[in-house]
């Protein structure tokens, strides 16, 4: 791994006559230490922005179909994935460093470790092992090649750091720098429980293989109360129409004539008469010119995003497909982009109550919230809600509860929560994806990316000593 820098400028100012010239004179463009709410500020704007995936995990995720190009997120091509997620994990120990000279420092901590934590939760379900104890560690010990750890050790070491995270949070001292949650150490601390409840639930198939009780854990968490249990709770980006502050998908020209809805999404939401269709997608072409009203469940169809690429361009052709709703590249402002919010805390919720970790009554009551807040989040009346919630296909059926619980959350995460769930594919094999001439690799879904070109350049010793190859059809510790 290539040694980062760190690129935030610190303006200087106020110098006097007698400071040594050696002072006078240092680059102001190459900077020692910055505060830790600039590095906060810095490194929020990466993390809390859609640009990080960008829409490709609602392809993986048969919610949409694209069709500029055969890409690999939609034919499950992929190869090799990025490390640059690793630069912003320098700028958190940096925030880590630096903290540690302030008097109210710990908030800065705790917010710093609840961030590395999720940058290395997201790399390990990527790659599998990654550098974890050694990482970014060139500038202090002169590691630049780290070894990798243990996918296992990378998630037991990601829920120590959040737990430790929680108990430094002070709520009496506000947080600067905080475009996420305005300073409010409460917010983050929720996040952080809110996220370890997610990362335990991702290790549903490893009962018994880690060092703690996963049930346990899960179940202590919730209790505490201290999570996403409200509806305008998220870990978000809020956007606004100002340069560089604006909807990540804003005039994007791919999505604008080249972005279409999946056949089994759309089928889904007119089978349940389910009125966020209406706000996701267009209606048809054809539908259009024949004068059909907006919310007529026949103006809308989907692609099936597991054909053959040419079939697929020649059936949106026909004009009897449906696009994404023009709001996502014409609205500047949009909806906030989510990595984790409170439908997703609560369809997690209810998978836990599911499996018996927490009381398997609730099951149902969770199910309800996520799907209720997922329609609220979308603008839908209480009276639609009310009657979309007896619909046959919604009411909650508890030996199918967890395809049903995943459904949900597949409606609810649309262009939301990066690849979370394609993981929950992988995991649980819901929601379903399909599988057809489309689909490369051989017609089978790859577990993981491959490593960067970089590290295998520069990092070969450390992936040699791996006890598995480098391939995309691996199957990580944590989907076995």
């Amino acid at each position: 791994m290539k040694k980062s820098f760190l690129y935030i400028v610190v303006l200087l100012a106020g110098f006097s006559a007698c400071k040594p010239l050696s002072e006078v004179n240092e680059n102001p463009n190459d900077p020692t230490s910055a505060h830790p709410s600039q590095l906060l500020t810095y490194v929020s704007q990466h993390v809390f922005n859609g640009n990080r995936t960008s829409y490709d995990p609602s392809l993986s995720s048969r919610q949409l179909v694209y069709t500029q190009s055969n890409t690999a997120s939609q034919s499950f091509t992929w190869q090799r994935g990025g490390f640059g997620d690793y630069h912003y994990i320098m700028q958190l120990q940096k925030m880590i460093e630096e903290s540690q000279e302030l008097q109210d420092g710990d908030n800065y901590i705790a917010v710093a470790k609840i961030l590395r934590s999720y940058y290395f939760f997201e790399l390990t379900r990527t790659f599998t092992d990654v550098p974890y104890s050694e990482a970014v560690r060139g500038e202090s010990d002169g590691i630049f090649t780290p070894a990798y750890d243990s996918q296992k050790d990378v998630i037991e070491g990601v829920l120590s750091e959040l737990q430790e995270a929680a108990s430094l949070l002070d709520e009496n001292n506000t947080i600067g720098g905080d475009i996420v949650f305005d300073g409010n150490a409460g917010k983050w601390k929720q996040f952080a429980n809110s996220l370890a409840l997610k990362v335990l639930i991702n290790l549903s198939k490893r009962e018994g293989d880690v060092s703690f009780n996963i049930s346990e854990e899960f179940k202590k968490i919730y209790e505490s109360g201290e999570y996403f249990n409200e509806l305008d709770a998220a870990a978000n980006l809020r956007y606004v129409d100002a340069l560089n502050s604006r909807y990540f998908l804003y005039q994007n020209n791919g999505i604008a004539t080249d972005t279409w809805m999946e056949k089994t999404m759309v089928d889904f939401f007119k089978e349940r008469e389910d009125e966020r269709l209406f706000s996701v997608a267009a209606m048809t072409t054809n539908a259009e010119l024949e004068g059909k009203e907006a919310n007529d469940w026949d103006a809308y169809e989907g692609v099936d995003g597991s054909m053959a690429f040419g079939d697929i361009r020649n059936e949106v052709n026909t004009g009897d497909v449906s696009s994404i709703d023009p709001r996502y590249f014409s609205d500047p402002v949009n909806e906030p982009y989510m990595i984790l919010g409170y439908s997703e805390m609560m369809f997690i919720l209810a998978e836990g109550a599911q499996r018996g970790w927490i009381d398997n009554n609730l099951t149902a009551s969770f199910y309800n919230k996520g799907t209720v807040g997922s329609l609220q989040f979308y603008g839908i009346s209480d009276e639609k809600i009310e009657a979309y919630m007896q619909h046959p296909k919604v009411i909650f059926q508890p030996e199918n509860g967890l395809e049903m619980i995943m459904d949900q959350k597949k409606a609810a995460l649309i262009i939301q929560g990066g690849y979370e769930l394609f993981y929950n594919y992988l995991r649980t094999g819901y929601p379903e994806i399909t599988i057809g001439e489309g689909t490369g690799n051989n017609g089978k879904i790859p577990y993981r990316w491959m490593y960067p070109q970089s590290e295998v350049l520069n990092n070969a010793s450390a992936i040699d000593a791996l006890d598995y190859n480098d391939d995309v059809n691996h199957t990580p510790w944590i989907w076995k």
